[in-house]
């Protein structure tokens, strides 16, 4: 078993409705170290595809598929499957391969197509090739999310340098609205860089919760006191 992939945790989806073929193919791509998930029929693996998405489990990176399906055909599956998962690869298995299924299946978007009968080691290279794909993707926007991360912490910083002396001055008996304003543009800067992070969704709804006793500050209908001054200094920690 290959150590390669012992770290990937998205399935192949194979979907045959012979049973024994099913298994066949998962026995092989198991020999990869990879996981498989199997159906009979392309509306068993559409009602699996979505469970697994209700579910919030890992979601297969690839789909193989035979042609010759019950209730329809494998590029009728694939155009099903497309309309929510336009990115997702799908490969046609077929030992009835005319020039007819070939068109029809690329214009569908399949990805590829192996011939039956097929060699063990080209169904394996073919399903390497696109997981190694599906690892460079991930990783790639591991490090593009590293990257961005590391910009926005370094504009926050920035941004939150003098922030404490104005929220200070918010205690104010007048209370200029100049301040208010510098702190919400920093606020509001903040809750915008980390709106596009992936994890940045509760740093974004705290900002957002900022900008609101902010904007009741400035409207006079909430009267900043020593109890407010302690929570927006420990929203500012936070942020």
């Amino acid at each position: 078993m290959s150590k390669k992939y012992n770290n990937f945790k998205e399935p192949i989806l194979i979907v045959d409705d012979e049973k024994d073929l099913c298994d066949l193919l998962a026995e092989l791509i198991e020999e990869l170290g990879l996981t498989t998930l199997t159906a009979t029929s392309a509306i068993e693996g559409l009602e699996l595809l979505k469970t697994i998405q209700e579910n919030k489990k890992d979601f297969p990176c690839l789909v193989l598929s035979d042609f010759r399906l019950p209730e329809m055909d494998g590029v009728q599956f694939c155009a099903e499957i497309k309309k929510t998962h336009q990115s997702l690869p799908f490969i046609i298995i077929t030992g009835h391969l005319d020039t007819g299924v070939a068109v029809s299946g690329l214009q569908t978007g399949v990805s590829d197509i192996l011939e039956k009968p097929y060699e063990p080691q080209k169904l394996q290279n073919l399903v390497q090739k696109y997981v190694d794909a599906r690892i460079a993707h991930v990783e790639n926007e591991i490090k593009e999310t590293e990257e961005i991360t590391a910009l926005f912490v370094e504009e926050a910083v920035v941004l939150f340098e003098d922030l404490e002396k104005f929220i200070l001055r918010l205690e104010e008996e007048f209370i200029d609205p100049m301040v208010i304003d510098t702190i919400f543009r920093a606020v509001h800067s903040v809750k915008g860089g980390a709106a596009s992070l992936p994890s940045g969704k509760w740093l974004a709804q705290l900002g957002h919760s900022f900008e609101s006793c902010l904007s009741m500050i400035k409207k006079g209908k909430l009267q900043p006191d020593s109890n407010n001054m302690e929570l927006f200094l420990l929203t500012s920690d936070l942020c």
